[in-house]
């Protein structure tokens, strides 16, 4: 549901003005993996991808890891 959600929520950010797109350029994993699956790849859209990989997938799993590891077991 949420991944459903994510990107409604990402086509209203981008319509929010010159920040929204930029914030959308940046994080939002359906603009960033297009210039990899189109084939046109460049330094930026790599900075793209790698700044939106980390933000919704390996900061959410680091911290998933760190309370699975954490948690008290009884």
């Amino acid at each position: 549901m949420i991944c459903l959600a994510g990107t409604a929520l990402w086509s209203f950010v981008a319509q929010l003005g010159g920040a929204g797109e930029t914030l959308a350029a940046w994080l939002d994993l359906n603009t960033t993996t297009g210039p990899l699956m189109a084939g046109a790849w460049t330094w930026e859209a790599a900075a793209h991808l790698a700044t939106s990989v980390l933000a919704w997938i390996v900061i959410p799993g680091g911290l998933g890891i760190l309370r699975v590891v954490r948690k008290d077991v009884s």
